[in-house]
């Protein structure tokens, strides 16, 4: 049983949830791979807004807020929404974002410069090839969605 206390923050976690950090992963796919300053920004509001629901003090270390209120890291949840988006423009050839992403080659001058952001495609290459997701395209259905039910053999 919840106490009024628990049931409050239950409630402002809930509106941190929907109205927060719906806003801040609103598009990360796109600004996720941007520069550590900028997202620091976005970390910090974060973090404020979680201190206020759970009524932490300001010194209270991030990853304990984070455990307590059961919310991963931004950056994780950027990545998960990355990797979300990936998979279901690949599972959609058709999509006009698809030849970019897919198809495109990337100019040399991500390879060679250090401080160069790399587009969307390069920066999740790595988990991409890590969980053999490059071929994603023979889990279409003939709708051209995902079918969670249908097995990559059949």
């Amino acid at each position: 049983m919840l106490t009024k206390t628990g049931e409050q923050t239950r409630k402002l976690l809930t509106l941190y949830r929907t109205l927060i950090r719906s806003r801040l992963e609103y598009g990360s796919f796109i600004y996720g791979s941007t520069r550590k300053s900028c997202l620091y920004q976005l970390n910090t509001v974060a973090t404020q807004a979680l201190r206020i629901c759970i009524g932490a003090f300001r010194t209270s270390p991030i990853s304990s807020l984070q455990i307590i209120s059961s919310e991963p890291p931004l950056h994780l949840r950027r990545e998960e929404l990355a990797m979300k988006y990936i998979i279901k423009l690949q599972a959609n050839p058709s999509n006009p974002t698809y030849d970019t992403i897919f198809l495109h080659q990337p100019s040399p001058l991500f390879n060679t410069k250090r401080k160069a952001i790399p587009p969307l495609r390069i920066s999740r290459l790595s988990i991409l090839i890590t969980f053999h997701l490059s071929h994603l395209s023979s889990l279409q259905s003939h709708h051209g969605l995902l079918n969670p039910l249908q097995s990559s053999s059949t």
